[in-house]
């Protein structure tokens, strides 16, 4: 809905040719193209095409936040399986930090924190660390095209 009032909104005043520049450096023009195309089929005078529907589908079960199982795949897909399970585990340091403040003392003990987060996080949210587990084995193991 957003894409659509945005367009309806803004069209005349958006520089086409630069939008649609930036959004080919991105890999992100046909996908704009679809997803405005579907806001016009659900909420103008579009034609529905059979084609829209992996968009449709891709919306219609992301919700309003996205799943965790697209993030992960979007993830992998732009950064390869084996730099996501990494950034995954070890997370930097200034993240860590903001998350355990006494890290700031004792910078050394940044590897015994990232155990101890996975402990806390098993105690504390089971059902998450379980879903998420669930969703990367399961893009471990799906077969997904580099990005670009």
């Amino acid at each position: 809905m957003d894409i659509y009032v945005m367009r309806k909104t803004f069209e005349s005043h958006m520089d086409r040719p630069y939008v649609e520049n930036a959004l080919s450096q991105l890999n992100l023009l046909e996908f704009e193209k679809n997803v405005a195309d579907l806001s016009e089929c659900w909420f103008g005078d579009g034609v529905y095409k059979a084609e829209l529907e992996t968009t449709a589908s891709y919306i219609i079960e992301s919700g309003t936040y996205g799943t965790l199982s697209n993030m992960v795949n979007n993830k992998i897909k732009s950064e390869g399986k084996f730099k996501y399970l990494l950034q995954s585990a070890f997370l930097p340091y200034d993240v860590m930090s903001e998350a355990f403040p006494s890290l700031k003392k004792a910078p050394f003990l940044l590897p015994l924190f990232w155990v101890w987060r996975v402990i806390i996080a098993i105690i504390k949210r089971p059902k998450r660390v379980a879903y998420r587990i669930k969703a990367v084995a399961k893009a471990m193991f799906k077969k997904i095209p580099p990005k670009g």
